[in-house]
């Protein structure tokens, strides 16, 4: 199964309404829950909290369909993934804004609201190099690209497992793929 997460490159970094439109026609909805193996997973669109201005009503929407499946979550003992374009952060929470991370103010409410609500891991792109970092015990793990490195990690992807309640993942180097990945 592919799952689809709106990014600047698919929507624009100052999206406008007509531009989400677009995307929703050409790939579907721009947020929406996966249930797959126990796992809740949440995508989200990033650009929301990063460049709302112009897509406020579809901001809010999304604020208030985040809220509800935070609370369902909240029953259940599944693992609760996110997954979105933009990081929250790079390396460090309390890191400076800057073009790669989401703004403190917004960054610190949703990280806030992510922990009352028991997310494990937020996986992201954009920077198109591999970051980590750790906001309490929530990990937000950006991943390099496929296509054009900006750093020195080599174009990869990350696969990410989800098995007995537990998340794990791994980057891999384009050429360096095993033959094989083993999903328990």
């Amino acid at each position: 199964m592919i799952y689809h997460v709106a990014g600047n490159h698919d929507v624009t970094n100052d999206p406008k309404r007509s531009d989400i439109l677009s995307y929703r026609k050409a790939l579907g909805k721009d947020f929406y829950l996966i249930r797959h193996q126990g796992m809740r997973g949440l995508v989200l669109n990033s650009l929301y909290f990063k460049s709302p201005a112009r897509v406020e009503k579809e901001a809010a929407a999304q604020a208030r369909w985040l809220n509800r499946q935070l609370k369902k979550a909240r029953r259940s003992s599944a693992p609760l993934v996110v997954f979105q374009h933009h990081s929250w952060f790079l390396t460090d929470p309390g890191e400076k804004d800057e073009y790669f991370n989401i703004p403190a103010a917004t960054r610190n409410k949703y990280l806030a609201l992510f922990a009352k609500y028991g997310v494990s891991h937020i996986f992201a792109g954009h920077y198109h190099r591999n970051a980590f970092g750790k906001s309490g015990d929530i990990e937000m793990v950006t991943t390099g690209p496929l296509g054009k490195p900006l750093g020195k990690d080599p174009s990869g992807f990350r696969i990410v497992k989800v098995s007995s309640g537990r998340v794990s993942h791994q980057y891999y180097e384009l050429d360096q793929l095993p033959e094989r990945v083993v999903f328990e």
